[in-house]
């Protein structure tokens, strides 16, 4: 990308700025580079609103088009978030199969019943929030008009350290999601020899190849034994992506591919990542094959700012990146490790039992009648089998049936709403572990009160 001119920088900042501005500072020329340079160093004002614009406006376009290391994770990103910090995370589930028979009688008020689908849904909030200050020298801005490229070369030298300092922490918070779901039993384990070694046997090489593709066909069909929550999902071919340590990708290059196959039937389904095996960070992982929806990462805030210090005659400059980086219980994910695995559909859960699931209202105070209309909180307490007995919120997960309203539902992380229209009676809250079918605790939750008509009068 070519370089702007320090004409075309100021001809931009000139186009957008305050009237003050215009007044004070003329169209740039050719020839008058220099001259507009040193008004705008010395008129306070003219040159305030100058440097804000100048890494605002011109920052941002300068570091895109940069040479710089990026973050190789970033197409998993999902934009940026337009308002406010949290999205939703919502899977619609398979209805139950009914036969129908030609001499049944479908004219009474069956006809009319409720037959919804489940849904589930997982939210998430902003959780990575770093913040990058430099500094800028009164006398360094002066020698950027001396070039005709000075302009953008001084912004491009300003923006370029904690933009490469937040794309690589960007990148690690994005790959230590892999350690963090491994730790909850997140993933479906599949056993390989070990292919991490460029002395690695030319049939484990093999063997996994066969592997991989195999496990990216099965995943292509409705199944539930590939995604943490255990509901039934599919992965499109093409939606695929395998994440391998350069050594594993270089066996399979060279042992594999170019050996044994024809290149056009070895043609891998998926696309495939390096990443180095201290950022997978996961003990004797060899690969690991997720759906793309595994990444929930999404940009809440992307903001230069800046302040003055009149004393010290330099300006502080902040870069602040604030993003939600998760992962979705949802998406399919697979984990190929040279351990041994058990023969089990099911990962072994951390918890031992769920023994009391308690209700409180927005106060925190204990709640024994829920009223129509009014917001709740569910938190569960568990026993773990081993160590302590502290138990993290994100390991249960909450659900409520026999809702009448349709404005009745409690989020997977016990946030409970009472809709304004659901009848009196008993509604039943289940708590379980997401990493588990059989612990869970299931309680009554009793609905009292006048429904509510909106707006109250």
């Amino acid at each position: 990308m070519q370089k702007a001119t320090n004409k075309q920088i100021l001809d931009t900042i000139h186009a957008n700025a305050s009237p003050l501005y215009k007044m004070s500072v003329p169209q740039a020329t050719r020839t008058n580079i220099k001259a507009l340079g040193k008004k705008i160093m010395k008129d306070r004002s003219v040159y305030n609103e100058f440097m804000n614009a100048l890494i605002n406006v011109i920052g941002t376009i300068t570091v895109q088009g940069m040479d710089l290391w990026e973050n190789p994770l970033k197409g998993f990103k999902r934009g940026k978030l337009e308002a406010g910090g949290r999205i939703e995370d919502i899977y619609v589930g398979m209805v139950n199969e009914e036969t129908w028979y030609a001499n049944e009688d479908y004219s009474d008020g069956e006809i009319w019943k409720r037959n919804l689908p489940p849904v589930e849904s997982l939210f998430y909030e902003t959780n990575r929030t770093p913040m990058y200050e430099v500094s800028v020298n009164h006398s360094l801005l002066g020698r950027a008009f001396l070039s005709d490229t000075g302009l953008s070369d001084f912004v491009a030298q300003l923006m370029a350290a904690p933009q490469k300092r937040d794309e690589y922490n960007e990148f690690l918070s994005m790959t230590s999601l892999f350690a963090d779901y491994n730790d909850n039993n997140g993933f479906h384990k599949i056993h390989l020899p070990n292919i991490n070694s460029l002395d690695a046997a030319e049939a484990d090489i093999k063997q996994a190849l066969k592997v991989f593709q195999a496990t990216a066909g099965n995943m292509s069909f409705p199944d539930t034994k590939f995604n943490a929550l255990k509901v039934f999902q599919h992965s499109k071919r093409d939606k695929m992506h395998l994440f391998i340590t350069p050594e594993c990708l270089a066996n399979i290059n060279v042992g594999a591919l170019a050996v044994l196959f024809n290149m056009d039937k070895a043609e891998i389904p998926f696309r495939i990542h390096e990443i180095r095996q201290q950022e997978l960070n996961i003990p004797n992982a060899q690969a690991i094959l997720v759906d793309e929806k595994f990444f929930v990462c999404v940009d809440t805030l992307y903001e230069n700012t800046s302040i003055q210090n009149p004393k010290g005659l330099y300006w502080n400059y902040f870069l602040h990146h604030h993003e939600i980086i998760s992962y979705s219980l949802f998406a399919n994910a697979v984990l190929f490790t040279s351990d041994v695995v058990a023969e089990t559909d099911l990962p072994t859960s951390e918890l031992e039992s769920i023994t009391a699931v308690n209700i409180t209202d927005v106060d925190g105070q204990p709640a024994t009648e829920l009223q129509p209309g009014f917001m709740y909180r569910a938190r569960a307490l568990a026993k773990k089998k081993t160590g302590s007995s502290e138990v993290l919120e994100d390991m249960i997960l909450y659900t409520i049936d026999d809702a009448k309203s349709q404005r009745t539902y409690c989020t997977p992380d016990g946030d409970i709403r009472i809709g304004r229209d659901e009848p009196n009676g008993t509604l039943h809250l289940t708590a379980k572990a997401f990493d588990s079918k059989t612990v869970s605790k299931t309680i009554e939750l009793t609905v009292k009160g006048k429904n509510i008509d909106w707006p109250v009068s």
